[in-house]
């Protein structure tokens, strides 16, 4: 005997071939979210904080590349915040002024690393979750 397809016409999680909406797919979008949020709060907090940082960091390195570039074409003293900065033009100065940058980058690179492999393992935990309720 051959299986019947599920009616889908009365079913708001599922749509039916070709008919799927952005407001369905925004509409289940938020329903995983509370779902989410109820069950992993501490892992969404750490998600959205390192994102914050990495985004923060990777913004303020090429920020200041773009600012030491800008001083090394004009000469021209740095303004940031209120403060007036001298950057040196010596080997030194700019060695260390890379090495800053560098570090800048990589702090920037672990912090988003490490926001992809909590959302993994977030993926994971809930896809077991919801694997468990069937």
């Amino acid at each position: 005997m051959a299986e019947q397809a599920a009616d889908t016409s009365t079913n708001p999680i599922v749509s039916p071939p070709g008919e799927r909406t952005l407001s369905a797919d925004l509409g289940h979008l938020g329903w995983v979210v509370r779902d989410v949020l109820a069950h992993f709060k501490l892992a969404s907090l750490a998600v959205l904080g390192l994102n914050i940082a990495g985004t923060a960091t990777g913004a303020a390195a090429i920020g200041a590349l773009v600012l030491y570039a800008r001083y090394l074409e004009s000469g021209a003293p740095v303004h940031v915040a209120g403060l007036t900065i001298q950057p040196s033009r010596t080997t030194a100065g700019v060695i260390g002024f890379s090495a800053v940058m560098v570090l800048l980058g990589l702090c920037s690179a672990a912090c988003l690393y490490a926001t992809q492999w909590l959302v993994g393992r977030m993926t994971v935990r809930y896809w077991r979750m919801c694997v468990q309720g069937l």
